[in-house]
C-alpha cells in the first residue's frame, strides 16, 4: 500500500510489450568498489520471479537505489589536507589538479563505505491513464521516470497538477468550498505570499482556533494540510500537488486482513488491488479539482 503519492499524466498508453527483457536489462545491482551509487529494477517482492505485477490493468514497478554515504565535510577536510601537502612540496595546485584531488578523495572513501539500499515503488494505471510515484519528492519520482524511459523508450507524462494549490487548499479551508470526499483533520501549516515567506503552523487545533484565524487574516495561504479522504486514508496535501504521509483507515485495513499473511504472492496482490481501487478513486477526485 502506498504511503505517498506523486501522480504523472500519461499522454499516450505505454509500450509493455517484452517488459520484462527490457527491465532485465536494467536490473538492480549494488555499487562497483569506487561508485557512489547505482539504480535499477527490482522484483516487487522477495519471491517475485518478475519485474511487473499486474492487477487490475494496473502496473506495479519497484525500483531499488543503492548509495553510499560520501559526507562532502569530510571530502573538503582531506581536499584541504593534501592541497596543504602539495603546497609544502612547492607543487603548484591549479584548479585542474584539485578537481583530480577531489575526485581521488571520493573514490577513496567510497570503496571502503557499503552501498545503502533503498526501494522505491510506482504504478501504471491504464484507466486512470496515470503513473503514481510512492515517494515524496519529486526528485526521486523524476528518477523513477527515467530509468523506466531507458528501458521501455517513449514515456510522454506531465504532472497531473500543474499549479501551486496553496489559493485552492486555503479556500477549502477558510471559504465553506471544503469538497464532499473531504475532512480537515487538525495539522496544517500556512505561510505568506509576500517576500517574507513566514509560516505559521499548527497542530491538534481546528480551522476555527484564535491562532488558525489569525495568520489567515494576516495574509497567509494553506501550503499543506492534513485532511482524510471519503472512509480510505487520512492524508498531508501540499501546495504542489504531492500527497504525503498516508494512514488508512481500519475499514482498509480490515480489507487485508482477509489475505493469508503466510503466502507473499496473495498478499501483494491483494494489496495492489486494493492500493489500485483506492488510488484510482482518488485521481479522479483530484482530477476534478485541479485539472
Amino acid at each position: 500500500m502506498f504511503k505517498n503519492l506523486i501522480f504523472y499524466e500519461v499522454k499516450e498508453p505505454l509500450n509493455l510489450k517484452d517488459i520484462e527483457t527490457k527491465l532485465e536489462s536494467f536490473k538492480s545491482k549494488e555499487p562497483s568498489r569506487t561508485a557512489i551509487e547505482t539504480i535499477g529494477f527490482n522484483v516487487p517482492y522477495p519471491s517475485a520471479s518478475t519485474f511487473v505485477h499486474s492487477v487490475c490493468n494496473s502496473h506495479y514497478f519497484s525500483i531499488r537505489k543503492f548509495k553510499k554515504n560520501v559526507p562532502p565535510k569530510l571530502v573538503n577536510y582531506r581536499l584541504n589536507q593534501k592541497i596543504i601537502k602539495a603546497s609544502e612540496n612547492n607543487q603548484l595546485i591549479d584548479k585542474k589538479m584539485r578537481l583530480q584531488f577531489k575526485e581521488e578523495i571520493i573514490n577513496d572513501i567510497a570503496s571502503n563505505t557499503p552501498a545503502i539500499p533503498g526501494n522505491i515503488t510506482f504504478m501504471y494505471d491504464e484507466v486512470a491513464m496515470v503513473i503514481v510515484a510512492d515517494c515524496s519528492s519529486a526528485t526521486k519520482a523524476e528518477a523513477c521516470l527515467a530509468l523506466l524511459r531507458k528501458a521501455i523508450g517513449s514515456v510522454p507524462v506531465i504532472p497531473l497538477i500543474k499549479l501551486n494549490i496553496a489559493g485552492r487548499m486555503t479556500s477549502w479551508c477558510f471559504d465553506n468550498e471544503l469538497p464532499e470526499e473531504l475532512e480537515i483533520l487538525e495539522k496544517g501549516k500556512l505561510r505568506a505570499s509576500d517576500e517574507t515567506k513566514s509560516e505559521a503552523s499548527f497542530n491538534r487545533q481546528f480551522m476555527d482556533a484564535d491562532e488558525v484565524i489569525a495568520a489567515r487574516e494576516s495574509g497567509k495561504e494553506v501550503i499543506s494540510m492534513h485532511f482524510m479522504f471519503e472512509n480510505d486514508f487520512t492524508f498531508i496535501l501540499t501546495d504542489e500537488g504531492f500527497t504525503k504521509s498516508i494512514k488508512y483507515t481500519d475499514f482498509k485495513i480490515e480489507q487485508l486482513g482477509e489475505a493469508p499473511k503466510n503466502d507473499e504472492a496473495i498478499l501483494y496482490d491483494t494489496q495492489a488491488a486494493i492500493n489500485t481501487e483506492t488510488v484510482r478513486k482518488y485521481c479522479e477526485f483530484l482530477k476534478r479539482e485541479f485539472t
